[in-house]
């Protein structure tokens, strides 16, 4: 399982270079340039990733250096930081230096990546290393003798990083309501926030083009103090309520339609579960790893019909 998650992990990185390479053919290292938001944010959260890698590595704790630049590398810089980047470069009104503001971030962040990964995944560092350095204007034979990369202190922007924090709480609870309602990812909606202060009031502002493009927003807005209730999709990001009107989105009979079919396969799956772990026979005879396997799959199974079966109450409630 650990040499699959690695391996995965080693495509996601492959992936992410023919990104940045691909997006930053016409490069030019020596234009001006102003740093995005999303930009400021994730060379501040690098600095941290540099940080802890050193130290792990002086302390000889390989394990944790991997952790560190897994956790960076494939939530911060590929899941979050590459979709980030996609608003300022497909947007053809952005700033010119708003543009290489970010290919000289998706560059840079990537080569400092490869230096720090490289003493425990030295050939696919090596290989990308070679591609991206000549189109930061930097010289080397070789990634094993490229200098340690350094913290950065002035890069640390504690308030970049809060400001994307609350832009990606927003956008998980979006898609976890999704997720939930089954609506399509294509659909656009129309979310709206309670229980929010002044500064959500102008976050909401300043991400409205990330939140329309990550998260398939067509509006956002704060409710109202005197506005009727109504109807909604909800999920916490924070303190924060995120709700989506339930009007145009949701097919009420449908939707129970599915949720009815979904109970009846849990339950089936539970019946023959529940069946299979009273039968000594099997639970004598199995490997311990099997039966352990087989109860976990018993408790995920009667987690999700919980989840489905306040779906669906919480559906007949809104009818």
């Amino acid at each position: 399982g650990r040499m699959e998650g690695f391996r995965n992990f080693c495509n996601k990185l492959w992936n992410a270079a023919r990104y940045v390479l691909m997006n930053t053919e016409g490069f030019d290292h020596t234009c001006e340039y102003r740093y995005s938001l999303a930009d400021q944010w994730i060379r501040s959260k690098l600095q941290t990733a540099v940080v802890d890698t050193t130290k792990n590595l002086e302390q000889y704790r390989f394990d944790h250096a991997a952790q560190t630049l897994y956790d960076f590398v494939w939530n911060e810089y590929c899941d979050w930081y590459l979709e980030l980047s996609k608003p300022v470069l497909w947007d053809d009104s952005a700033p010119s230096e708003l543009r290489q503001g970010t290919l000289k971030t998706l560059l840079e962040v990537l080569e400092t990546i490869l230096r720090l990964m490289h003493p425990l995944t030295p050939f696919i560092t090596e290989e990308i290393w070679q591609n991206v350095t000549p189109r930061l204007g930097l010289q080397g034979d070789t990634i094993m003798l490229a200098q340690w990369p350094a913290p950065d202190s002035d890069a640390v922007n504690v308030d970049a990083e809060a400001e994307m924090e609350w832009l990606k709480t927003i956008i998980v609870a979006i898609r976890t309501i999704r997720n939930e309602a089954n609506i399509p990812p294509g659909d656009s909606l129309d979310i709206v926030l309670g229980n929010t202060v002044d500064t959500d009031l102008e976050r909401i502002q300043r991400h409205k083009p990330s939140l329309e493009k990550l998260a398939k927003v067509s509006s956002i807005r704060a409710i109202q103090s005197d506005e009727d209730q109504m109807p909604v999709l909800s999920a916490l990001a924070g303190t924060i309520e995120v709700m989506v009107p339930m009007a145009g989105v949701v097919d009420f009979a449908k939707e129970l339609e599915r949720l009815e079919k979904e109970l009846t396969r849990l339950g089936g799956e539970q019946t023959r579960l529940t069946g299979k772990l009273s039968n000594e026979k099997f639970t004598a005879r199995a490997p311990e790893h099997v039966v352990e396997a087989e109860r976990a799959k018993l408790a995920e199974v009667t987690t999700a019909i919980s989840s489905v079966q306040a779906q669906k109450t919480n559906l007949e409630l809104l009818r």
